[in-house]
């Protein structure tokens, strides 16, 4: 099992040649960890599917186990798992500035990404974004470098969110 190889972030279920089902905890009701993994996992040439329940927090993933060893698969998992089991706190100095300013006012901020290397990086942004009790919606698209947020945060607080996590931000 799982344990027992030193995983303390899952448990195996069920293991097959071409696939493994596991339990992991961190995963219960939380969709922004579960599309990270997803994407992660799917990264890979040697796994095709990633199905994740979200409400029994079990994972089952498909790969080809001649590309891929069920170790090296398991130290995968490991590794990514140990990674984000933890949403990090933002400490956002622009963030308690921004909210008293605007007063309860909505406001949009567009603006242009710079850095982004591939459809994830615009989805890391997105939920990096959301996180943010100050916005209301993030959306980032990869294909033309640009986002947008909608909520009560100044457009320097936005950026810092966008530059504190490796990318740079500015306006249209």
């Amino acid at each position: 099992m799982a344990e027992e190889q030193g995983f303390s972030r899952f448990s195996v279920v069920d293991k097959a040649k071409n696939h493994v089902s596991m339990t992991v905890p961190c995963l219960f009701n939380d969709q922004e960890r579960s599309v990270i993994l997803q994407t992660l996992l799917l990264k890979r040439k040697a796994i095709s599917n990633v199905r994740i329940h979200l409400e029994s927090n079990s994972v089952i993933i498909t790969y080809d186990s001649d590309l891929f060893s069920e170790q090296a698969l398991l130290k995968l998992l490991g590794v990514v798992l140990l990674n984000f089991s933890e949403k990090p706190r933002i400490n956002n100095p622009y963030k308690r500035s921004s909210i008293e300013e605007s007063r309860g006012k909505r406001v949009e901020v567009s603006f242009l990404i710079e850095g982004m290397s591939c459809s994830s990086c615009a989805l890391f942004i997105e939920m990096v974004l959301s996180r943010d009790p100050g916005v209301v919606s993030a959306s980032v698209n990869y294909e033309e470098k640009v986002g947008a947020v909608v909520g009560y945060l100044s457009k320097e607080a936005v950026f810092y969110i966008i530059e504190k996590n490796g990318f740079r931000a500015s306006l249209k």
